[in-house]
């Protein structure tokens, strides 16, 4: 699934971090906590469930942090 993620270019995936997995930018970077279920700008702990469920719910929930992050230029 991490892998069929399309990052822009110049920007890195880091799928093992003590918080999740971390997506970092060359302006910032969020981390993805699957077990959440939500994502948080910044490289941190996740602290509170997300609202993405059913199927299909884990690539919304990496497009939906990749697009705050962009946002967060």
């Amino acid at each position: 699934m991490i892998e069929d993620i399309e990052l822009p270019k110049g920007w890195k995936l880091r799928p093992d971090t003590q918080y999740g997995v971390v997506i970092t930018a060359p302006h910032g970077s969020v981390t993805i906590d699957i077990t959440m279920r939500n994502f948080v700008l910044g490289e941190r702990m996740v602290m509170s469930y997300g609202k993405y469920s059913r199927r299909g719910w884990r690539k919304r929930l990496f497009q939906d942090a990749i697009q705050a992050l962009e946002k967060a230029k």
